[in-house]
């Protein structure tokens, strides 16, 4: 196969010319990423991709997470008790911020990590899924 694939590993990702029988067979990424049938999964291909995150991170994005949770439960509460239309719409905007800080939070450690090792490695279609990224986000 003349098309460099990144087959997917349990450990890490490997760029080789021969990782797939053919497009069709391997069920093939938009971003030429194949895997071997073993790691195949219902959502295609790559689907096992993992970040290896500090466990400084993992607790900044957990204590995120957990204030989104919060402001969720309050603006359920605030259902239940028949607040008024502009108070639940003032928390569901603090919701919809806080949601795009821990994005930008994710996003930012994704940039300094994942992105600048897959293109030292040579996988340039990391650019591809990055734009594709900042797209989701307009």
């Amino acid at each position: 196969m003349d098309k460099e694939k990144v087959c997917c590993g349990n450990d890490e990702s490997v760029v080789t010319n021969d990782c797939c029988r053919s497009d069709e067979e391997a069920n093939v990424s938009e971003s030429g990423c194949c895997c071997g049938e073993d790691e195949m999964s219902e959502k295609g291909c790559c689907a096992n991709r993992t970040k290896v995150r500090s466990a400084e991170e993992k607790h900044a994005i957990e204590v995120r997470i957990n204030r989104i949770v919060g402001q969720l439960n309050g603006i359920k509460n605030m259902i239940e008790n028949d607040r008024y239309c502009d108070d639940v719409l003032i928390q569901l905007s603090a919701v919809n911020k806080s949601v795009k800080g821990l994005a930008n939070l994710v996003l930012d450690a994704h940039m300094h990590s994942c992105l600048i090792e897959n293109i030292q490695a040579g996988n340039f279609e990391v650019v591809d899924e990055i734009v594709a990224l900042f797209k989701r986000f307009q």
